[in-house]
């Protein structure tokens, strides 16, 4: 028997109507895998295919903060030509890069959303194109947001800091876990461990209402905060 592909008619309005969004990261490996867990996560709840989830990631490996900022904005404008997009997401590290760098990516990024009101969804946006573009910066890395799941951390640390506290974690380290960038399913291993994706946004929050964008701190919770209502 054979049977006709899926088309768009297939896919659910709420789906739909959660808009075309496009995620540059300056990693090739730990952010991608954990937004397309992300995704695989909403296509489970709704028995569709990742590939239906309009959240599309582009790659910008090998750039600094700043220009990865500024190429997407160039990429953003090519593509928008072609496609409506409405929500650009940019994840990046402060890592070793220049302070001066990483804060003028920040308030580039903030400054594209020029509108005085907000749209429908709640969000300010850029005039011109009707986009929201969001900043998911960590300091120091990207590896904060997954110990947040668990604890509350509020010491500077480097990025060989968090993995040692990850693997430390009790539960974690009872099945001898070792962290790998490359692993495709940390959200839910994290999750059958005991840690709390809701504890994760709270303490992020916190970190944010104490430090801003200094270290620690990150802003990948509004990403999931996002998506949250659309997965189990």
């Amino acid at each position: 028997m054979s049977f006709k592909p899926r088309g768009r008619k297939s896919i659910p309005d709420e789906l739909i109507n959660f808009g075309y969004h496009l995620v540059y990261s300056e990693g090739l490996k730990t952010e991608k895998n954990y937004i397309n867990e992300i995704k695989a996560c909403i296509a489970n709840k709704y028995m569709v295919s990742p590939n239906d989830i309009n959240v599309i990631f582009v790659s910008r490996d090998s750039y600094n903060t700043k220009s990865l900022v500024e190429n997407t904005i160039e990429d953003v404008k090519r593509r928008s030509k072609t496609i409506r997009i409405d929500h650009v997401w940019i994840f990046f590290d402060k890592d070793d890069f220049p302070k001066d760098q990483y804060d003028s990516a920040i308030k580039i990024i903030s400054n594209r959303n020029d509108s005085t009101d907000m749209n429908t969804d709640g969000f300010y946006y850029e005039k011109e194109t009707g986009i929201t573009w969001h900043e998911c910066h960590s300091n120091e890395a990207f590896e904060l947001w997954y110990c947040l799941y668990f604890d509350y951390l509020d010491s500077k640390l480097t990025r060989h800091n968090y993995i040692e506290h990850l693997e430390n974690i009790k539960s974690l380290k009872a099945m001898s876990f070792k962290y790998n960038k490359i692993e495709n399913n940390i959200h839910s291993i994290l999750i059958k461990n005991g840690g709390d994706i809701n504890r994760a946004i709270r303490y992020a929050k916190k970190l944010e209402s104490i430090n801003k964008y200094d270290n620690p701190s990150t802003s990948v919770y509004k990403f999931v905060e996002y998506f949250k209502p659309y997965f189990k």
